[in-house]
């Protein structure tokens, strides 16, 4: 475990190429800027010594077995009061766009199915609802006001086809 000594320590699960600014990045590669490489779950961290996490598009590449250890790691590592953003792709919201011609299946494919990731495959198919769900499941008390359109966090806000959620740690 990685003892923090405050609780301004702000993650970034699942980095990628995508750091943030003021954020740890955590990511099973060790792409540039990621500080911590780690297989998640579970979280090298110590209880209570994160003040906010941020996880964008990668929930979806958890294995379902995976989800409730991720979110119970996560709440486990937050101090009280600590926020917890997933933002990932909306499978219901992707149809849709299907549905009026808006994008072709193949586009469809890749944003719900993770088609171009052989190595990191969409396991679930997501949506606001089914997300909610896991995150109060998890024991997090649900930010009605979050909306990912307007986190600087989200590289992709204008992407038609996500939801996002954020959680606080009672």
């Amino acid at each position: 475990m990685r003892a923090i000594m405050n609780d301004t320590l702000r993650l970034n699960i699942g980095q990628g190429m995508m750091p943030i600014e003021g954020y740890e990045g955590v990511d099973s590669q060790p792409y540039a800027g990621v500080a911590t490489v780690a297989r998640v779950p579970p979280l090298p961290y110590d209880d209570a010594s994160v003040a906010d996490i941020y996880s964008g598009h990668f929930i979806e590449h958890l294995p379902p077995w995976d989800i409730a250890p991720f979110l119970d790691e996560c709440r486990r590592v937050l101090v009280p009061g600590g926020t917890l953003t997933i933002v990932c792709p909306d499978a219901d919201k992707a149809r849709l766009l299907v549905e009026s011609g808006s994008i072709t299946p193949e586009t469809y494919a890749l944003m719900v199915g993770g088609a171009k990731y052989d190595d990191m495959p969409h396991w679930i198919l997501w949506n606001t609802r089914r997300l909610r769900l896991a995150m109060q499941r998890a024991g997090f008390a649900l930010n009605d006001a979050y909306e990912f359109r307007s986190d600087a966090r989200v590289y992709d806000r204008r992407a038609p086809a996500q939801c996002a959620v954020q959680g606080v740690r009672a």
